[in-house]
């Protein structure tokens, strides 16, 4: 039906090959757009074009596998490290589309891995952070931790691309957020119980 292929086309969005890359560059140039290349798998192939436009890259294929039998192992693993190099912001995501907001949680992976193959830990950060502000022209008041912005932060107890940190506190346009969930009280509930009759 119209609906079901409406969330068909919004999950195909963006620009994954080469040629749907250079098409957006030109159709941007022409029209004098600002944009930013969602998809961006093969982006890492244009990196120098996409640096002298000034192109961000909402990358989005840092797990999947190289989309040709030629490309190395690990291409979409440096591909976020080779579009840096090359000056393009990049920006994480797991897609757009209802089936791939269960994955949002895994976004930080998606960074911490690109950090493992190359990309320097601090750009990580931005391509969480700041660049996303950026690229939705919210960077006034969204990104960073500067006077005059909302204080929208968190605080963990260790580097937040280290799978074994944990969020402790969150703050949302600088009010405490409480973190406590059904799961975290039933933790607490359980984990004193006493242990069972030896045998």
């Amino acid at each position: 039906d119209e609906a079901a292929a409406r969330v068909e086309a919004d999950e195909e969005a963006g620009a994954d090959d080469v040629r749907q890359i250079k098409a957006a560059l030109a159709w941007a140039g022409q029209r004098k757009y600002k944009i930013a290349i969602a998809g961006g798998r093969d982006a890492w192939r244009v990196a120098d074009e996409l640096a002298a436009k000034k192109v961000a890259v909402i990358f989005e294929s840092t797990f999947d596998q190289p989309a040709r039998d030629t490309d190395a192992y690990d291409a979409h693993f440096k591909g976020a490290a080779t579009l840096h190099k090359a000056g393009v912001k990049v920006l994480f995501s797991e897609g757009p589309g209802a089936s791939n907001a269960t994955f949002a949680r895994n976004t930080p992976y998606s960074a911490a891995q690109a950090v493992a193959f190359g990309l320097p830990g601090a750009e990580a950060l931005k391509g969480l952070t700041l660049y996303p502000a950026q690229v939705l022209g919210l960077d006034g008041r969204l990104g960073s931790l500067e006077a005059g912005k909302e204080a929208t932060f968190f605080a963990s107890d260790g580097n937040i691309l280290d799978l074994r940190s944990n969020v402790r506190r969150m703050w949302i346009a600088g009010r405490e957020v409480p973190l406590d969930s059904r799961h975290t009280r039933l933790h607490e509930k359980y984990k004193n119980r006493p242990a069972p009759a030896a045998k």
